[in-house]
């Protein structure tokens, strides 16, 4: 029995570094992480309001940055409506095709050339029109479907610049895609290699960007 609040999320993030730790098993180095969500019994809550109090607590603490802790608190329910509304959302737009590729070039400044762009994913919602990744990726991640987000975003712009340099321009121009942790898992390299074969890009004009919450 803990005698605070304080003191039970201090215990939860103590779990949550512990669980961080590496390990060896069958000569391989893992190093798993968890989120943890908390929930405090208070009025005789049902079980069932309580693990929904942890789930949303669990959520918060995804959204965070993964790897940590969170209790519940009241506040936590104006988020997670608006997470539940999102998440309709987000599944209608990846099935509908509403995430579309918009190109930041870099440009050459000797010969004004663009010799490379950054592929920026964009949510064309039906009703808050063009919304930038700060507004959905995050709970798209926390939700798991970034990794679909990235292959389908990966085989678009593949494909969108291996018809750019068919047209015979004079210097072939490389694009960039972003790559999160959630897509370095098993299928990273076969999504990457279905891409090149399909798109026919010459491998060599792809530039995969490994982004900052990997390092993290």
């Amino acid at each position: 029995r803990l005698p605070s609040l304080d003191a039970v999320a201090e215990a939860a993030d103590a779990l949550a570094l512990d669980m961080h730790r590496p390990f060896c098993s069958g000569g391989v180095t893992l190093q798993p992480s968890v989120s943890i969500g908390v929930a405090v019994l208070r009025n005789e809550a049902s079980p069932e309001e309580l693990l929904r109090q942890a789930d949303t607590a669990l959520y918060h603490a995804k959204a965070q940055g993964r790897g940590r802790a969170a209790v519940f608190d009241p506040s936590m329910d104006v988020n997670n409506s608006r997470r539940v509304r999102l998440a309709a959302e987000l599944r209608r737009a990846i099935d509908e095709d509403e995430f579309e590729l918009h190109y930041q070039p870099v440009v050459e400044l000797e010969t004004g050339r663009i010799v490379t762009v950054e592929a920026l994913i964009r949510w064309r919602h039906p009703e808050e029109g063009l919304l930038t990744p700060d507004r959905f990726l995050a709970e798209t991640d926390a939700m798991g479907l970034l990794p679909e987000l990235g292959r389908r975003s990966l085989i678009e712009a593949t494909q969108r610049f291996a018809e750019v340099n068919a047209r015979g321009i004079p210097h072939p121009v490389r694009v960039t895609v972003n790559l999160s942790a959630s897509e370095l898992g098993a299928s990273a390299v076969s999504n990457v290699t279905v891409a090149l074969a399909r798109s026919g890009l010459e491998p060599r004009l792809l530039v995969l960007e490994i982004t900052e919450d990997v390092i993290i």
